[in-house]
């Protein structure tokens, strides 16, 4: 009989236990991040904690682990022990410093106020979880039904824009920190691998360039180019390619190209009005291949220009040329930079999916124009700088 009774307390208390935990976890606060994963389709992961790690509520305020958040928002963190500081950056270049127990923190060297403070708890960094996922430009929403934290990665983002890879809005930042930017518009696209650059032109406007890296297997890219001047939008164009794009703008600093792989327009940057326009289909119909098959349409991403001249790459044989618009004298400009092994190189990898002559163009100076050249030298891919001098007119 006491043996009975024994076990059915034993038993009882098993119970007891095991609910109690079940209620324990089904308490605890729960993490989970939305983002886009390798092929442009939406993920969510589910944040585990140990023991010590676990989110909490203080004041009114949600605290997260430090290591978690960053290890899965792939952020970089910097840790002065001595001065109790962290710093924290992410891939696109903003800093967030924060230091334990103080309500003071610094956002791109812009000091803001904080509600509570980031703290150590039994040697665990917490960091207020909202300020730190806004400042980064994630949106950040809490069920208390489930006790659950949504994070939204979705924006990636420069100092002055973000770009809503879901949404596909490109909007200006709020310089008061208030979250209140204003959307400029929409970039179509179809998202899969997405990068943001902006090139600051010498009147003040901004260049924007996002690569939008897709394929299988990553091998495509549409660069999208937006030109932007204070809150508006002056132009906006997208070619596609094999490789990736950069602002294009005059050695003078005076102009801006923006072309779609077949035409080119060049803005004069004061008055943001068409300067030039340039039908590059036409400019080089000589160089086109007449036996070019398949779908892949001759287009031309444009590298460089001048007052004389336009610069391009075939974006079907990866072959950089250019073009003396006074003469239309066109040069391949792989035949006057590179050796007579690297020229034949060039024009066996010549075609999609190909490397071409691998000559990336970098500046107009005195009169020449610079290309970084790669090559294969085992076990290593190298860089040697190669020069064209232009010719007189």
């Amino acid at each position: 009989m006491k043996i009975a009774w024994k076990t059915g307390v034993l038993a009882m208390l098993i119970l007891l236990t095991l609910s109690w935990t079940a209620l324990a976890k089904g308490n605890d606060i729960q993490v989970k991040i939305n983002s886009f994963g390798e092929w442009g389709e939406i993920v969510q992961n589910s944040l585990e904690f140990g023991d010590q790690e676990k989110p909490r509520i203080e004041q009114g305020r949600i605290f997260i682990p430090l290591r978690k958040i960053a290890e899965n928002s792939g952020y970089t963190v910097l840790f002065d022990g001595e001065a109790k500081r962290v710093d924290l950056l992410d891939r696109y270049g903003k800093k967030i410093e924060l230091t334990l127990f103080s309500k003071k923190a610094t956002v791109n060297n812009k000091t803001v106020d904080l509600d509570v403070p980031a703290k150590m708890i039994n040697r665990v960094t917490f960091v207020p979880l909202r300020f730190i996922s806004e400042s980064f430009d994630q949106v950040v929403k809490w069920d208390p039904a489930t006790r659950t934290v949504f994070i939204d990665n979705f924006i990636i983002s420069t100092p002055d824009y973000l770009f809503n890879q879901k949404t596909l809005e490109l909007s200006k930042r709020d310089e008061s920190g208030k979250g209140q930017h204003l959307v400029l518009g929409k970039i179509p696209m179809s998202v899969d691998w997405v990068s943001m650059y902006v090139t600051k032109t010498k009147n003040g406007n901004d260049v924007i360039v996002i690569n939008n890296n897709s394929g299988a297997p990553h091998l495509y890219y549409d660069i999208h180019t937006i030109y932007v001047s204070g809150n508006e939008i002056i132009d906006q164009s997208v070619v596609n390619a094999l490789f990736p794009g950069k602002a294009v703008i005059s050695s003078d600093g005076e102009k801006v190209a923006m072309g779609d792989g077949k035409i080119v327009r060049v803005y004069d940057d004061k008055t943001k009005k068409v300067q030039y326009e340039y039908d590059l289909l036409a400019l080089f119909e000589a160089e086109k291949d007449p036996n070019q098959g398949g779908s892949w349409e001759t287009t031309y991403a444009i590298l460089g220009f001048g007052d004389h001249y336009i610069l391009v790459k075939d974006t079907y044989k990866m072959l950089t040329k250019m073009i003396y618009l006074d003469t239309n004298k066109i040069v391949n400009v792989y035949e006057a930079v590179l050796s007579k092994e690297e020229q034949e190189e060039a024009l066996k990898n010549a075609g999609p999916f190909g490397s071409g002559d691998r000559l990336e163009f970098i500046e107009e100076e005195n009169g020449k124009l610079i290309f970084s050249k790669s090559y294969y030298e085992a076990p290593y891919i190298k860089t040697k700088k190669v020069e064209y001098s232009l010719e007189s007119l």
